[in-house]
């Protein structure tokens, strides 16, 4: 059985639009070790906390079905769970989920956080070749499953274990141990996703063609810079841009209103927040723009980031935050905001991407989601519209109206 919350209810089948959703988290486990204990205190504690989790009963994983459904539903989560029990390895369709896991976090599309229940990463691991994962996957070799299948396992299981996890022991409070993990989903989703305005009109014909641009499919680095008159909504779009595509990436960070910081201090500060947002907490402190850009280049090589940069006008700016396409890793994305694109020397191949003023249509449905909160004008007041239009025509500038 499958089960989705919050939101999207619960049945004790699949659901048919289980494919047509995102989910925040997807869970994985051996539903004969753990089913009705923790699985279950987890799953009730992500739900109540608002997060949409998909929960995988994996008593159905056989079925054609869900075959079809599993890599979806994997595919459509930002954080993946892996439960990892002593008879984890013993089902073919758990090792599946998460080889697809894996796969998904080595192309920066999830975040993968991995539970010891009741066995240590060195079990899972089989450095010596012992242990229940080992004999789980001989048992697996004998059955006939293919040498090629069981290497990928091998591999999997290993890569899982250089992932950071938790382990729940025997004497772990199961309920604390949920609460602490809530905890950290929650701060996982709340660190990659901006809060931003819905009051922005036309977006979609933006977003369609700056994904194009941007195109995460790509492995190269790629750069581009929103520019436009102040007031025209940049940072609006590019937060927007960034909440679309920021779970396919290692690492993300927002740095907003840069503006005016050239300060050598003020830059050194920005480049501690880069490094606190995609690394961690806990590195030491740079304490010269010069250092920061050499650390930055060193310890991003290997990591697929996303990076927006509200608001740069000035060059230093520019090399103490972003610099050269090649301090990135291949499939970073760096996205920039700026009024005076043609004073930075931006790395060849970026892209340029002007935001016009907004067309008069627009201007009245950005009128009336701020008059009327929604897209269409009250009847009485449709006579005074034609005088906004001519008056915002004159201007072109959408936040001139918001702030009327």
């Amino acid at each position: 059985m499958a089960k989705e919350g919050p939101h999207g209810g619960s049945s004790s089948a699949p659901s048919a639009s289980v494919t047509g959703n995102n989910f925040d988290v997807f869970l994985s486990f051996r539903g004969s070790d753990i089913r009705h204990g923790f699985t279950d205190v987890l799953y009730r504690s992500l739900v109540d906390h608002g997060v949409r989790t998909f929960l995988d009963e994996e008593e159905l994983s056989d079925g054609e079905y869900i075959k079809k459904q599993l890599p979806e539903s994997i595919k459509l989560s930002k954080i993946g769970i892996p439960i990892l029990s002593e008879d984890y390895a013993s089902s073919k369709p758990c090792l599946r989920e998460l080889a697809q896991m894996v796969q998904w976090r080595k192309e920066g599309r999830m975040i993968i956080m991995p539970v010891y229940f009741l066995i240590t990463a060195w079990d899972v691991e089989m450095k010596d070749g012992k242990g229940p994962y080992a004999d789980k996957i001989a048992a697996h070799q004998e059955k006939g499953v293919d040498p090629d299948t069981i290497q990928k396992w091998v591999d999997v299981l290993k890569e899982v274990t250089s992932v950071k996890g938790r382990q729940l022991t025997e004497y772990t409070r199961q309920g604390k141990f949920a609460d602490m993990m809530v905890l950290k989903v929650l701060n996982k989703l709340r660190k990659a996703e901006l809060n931003l305005s819905d009051k922005f009109v036309g977006i979609e014909d933006h977003l369609t063609e700056l994904r194009g641009m941007l195109d995460t499919d790509s492995s190269d680095v790629r750069m581009i810079v929103i520019s436009g008159i102040p007031g025209i909504d940049k940072t609006t779009l590019a937060k927007s841009l960034y909440n679309d595509i920021c779970h396919h990436f290692n690492g993300c960070s927002f740095l907003g209103n840069i503006g005016e910081t050239t300060a050598e201090k003020d830059l050194v500060k920005l480049q501690n927040q880069l490094v606190s947002d995609i690394i961690g907490k806990g590195l030491p402190k740079l304490h010269s723009v010069e250092e920061g850009i050499s650390f930055l280049k060193h310890r991003f090589s290997s990591l697929k980031v996303l990076i927006l940069l509200d608001d740069v006008h000035k060059q230093r700016q520019l090399e103490a935050l972003a610099g050269s396409l090649d301090r990135f890793h291949s499939g970073s994305r760096i996205i920039i905001t700026s009024k005076h694109p043609d004073v930075l020397h931006i790395p060849q191949g970026t892209k340029i991407y002007p935001v016009t003023p907004i067309e008069d249509d627009d201007t009245l449905k950005l009128f009336c989601r701020y008059a009327f909160a929604n897209d269409c004008p009250e009847l009485d007041y449709v006579c005074d519209i034609p005088n906004f239009q001519l008056y915002f025509r004159l201007n072109k500038s959408d936040i001139l109206l918001t702030r009327l």
